[in-house]
């Protein structure tokens, strides 16, 4: 069951690199997949975090659309710029402490890993 899920997650962050390139700055795997506690029925939550120019989000949600119908997967991406996701960071977010505290990273050009060096500095 989990190999299906991680197998999607990183088939979509090696299209969504080589498709955009240096728009995407993170992707990011988390939820029920990372837990172990994914289903067959289960979606695969999946962080990414790009410059919000470009048309890139559109660009991520086709890849991510055209990848689970290969695979028969369910797909759910939050996209994010790395501005909102901080401010979402400052503000308290649960959702947001929780993808940075137990996600597992595919992709990263270093804004993840500065974000999660923050947490410990804003939660306080």
């Amino acid at each position: 069951m989990k190999s299906i899920h991680e197998k999607t997650a990183r088939e979509f962050a090696a299209e969504a690199v080589e498709a955009l390139g240096e728009h995407i700055y993170s992707i990011v795997l988390y939820g029920s997949v990372v837990r172990g506690e994914a289903s067959d029925e289960s979606d695969i939550d999946v962080l990414v975090i790009g410059d919000g120019q470009s048309g890139a989000e559109d660009r991520v949600l086709d890849i991510s659309y055209e990848i689970d119908l290969r695979n028969r997967t369910a797909t759910s991406i939050f996209y994010s710029t790395p501005e909102d996701f901080e401010r979402r960071l400052k503000l308290g977010s649960p959702f947001i402490e929780d993808v940075l505290s137990a996600g597992k990273v595919l992709h990263d050009n270093g804004t993840f890993k500065r974000l999660r060096e923050q947490m410990p500095a804003i939660g306080g």
